[in-house]
């Protein structure tokens, strides 16, 4: 018994320590000063103005700025957030945040979304730009039965109303998706100013030799496919049903069918299948 209370008392002080390492106490909550949130914003903007700080909250302060040559008001907030268990506060965390990036995304959106829309028109083509703020990401959804890699010349036009919106550059990398309204296999294209027109298969044939090669802790240029092909999950005996952890396919949104994608690296063959097994996309040396 008094072997236990030891281990008890040994096991809380080394919790302790670990939270006093790792945080800190209500008396070592040490928020932005004006100096330092103005070198926080300097990181996003560099004609930025302060405006002046609410500091009503005991840990909590927030200080406004204007984006001078963009036009929009900003923050840069600095918090403490406390942790513990029961309304106890064992330790304290800080944490800054600016929403520079979101009031300039939706900048950039208001000034572009009436052009995009409109070239998307001509097309019959529904557009949605609610993941450029997040992801660089324009989603299009395709009512007419054309094919969407002869659709380019619309892409670039997007890319360029987007560029001319977009005075600092942030947004230079948008991928734009093209998926079918209707059909029985939902597919997801996509096209990039620097690779093109990339097809529904490609996409995930890409997105799965890039996973393999972080899960193999290579590069993915080190990578060679060999071969792909598409299969059911009856096709695939070798993969446990009771291990696996994610269902439906890993980047792509057709729940029946999967790829199954051969590729060579370092003088080895392997396979790989975009579904989730332990928690990690299927990969294993192909015999």
């Amino acid at each position: 018994m008094f072997r236990k209370i030891l281990a008890v008392i040994f096991l809380l002080m080394t919790a302790v320590w670990c939270f006093s390492g790792c945080a800190m106490s209500k008396e070592d909550v040490r928020l932005l000063d004006k100096k330092g949130a103005e070198d926080f914003a300097e990181g996003y903007t560099k004609t930025w103005k302060y405006l002046g700080c609410d500091d009503s909250e005991e840990f909590v302060k927030v200080y406004n700025f204007t984006d001078t040559e963009l036009g929009f008001d900003f923050i840069v907030r600095s918090s403490a957030v406390s942790e513990g268990m029961d309304g106890a506060a064992f330790y304290y965390k800080c944490s800054n945040y600016t929403d520079w990036d979101k009031k300039y995304a939706e900048m950039v959106i208001a000034g572009c979304s009436d052009e995009v829309e409109k070239l998307c028109a001509e097309y019959s083509i529904d557009c949605d730009m609610a993941m450029l703020a997040d992801s660089k990401f324009i989603g299009l959804k395709q009512r007419e039965d054309s094919d969407p890699a002869q659709l380019t010349e619309l892409y670039d036009n997007i890319c360029a109303a987007v560029s001319a919106a977009d005075p600092r550059n942030r947004f230079g990398e948008i991928e734009i998706s093209v998926t079918p309204v209707l059909g029985s296999v939902w597919e997801r294209g996509s096209y990039t100013a620097k690779g093109g027109y990339v097809s529904a298969t490609e996409w995930v044939i890409n997105r799965i030799l890039e996973t393999a090669a972080k899960q193999l802790g290579k590069k993915r240029e080190e990578l060679t496919l060999v071969s792909a092909e598409q299969r059911t999950i009856e096709q695939m005996p070798y993969i446990n049903e009771a291990d696996v952890t994610y269902t439906p396919p890993l980047f792509d949104n057709n729940n029946t069918i999967y790829k199954e994608v051969y590729f060579s690296c370092g003088g080895k063959t392997y396979k790989a299948v975009n579904i989730e097994v332990g928690h990690e996309m299927y990969l294993e040396e192909a015999d």
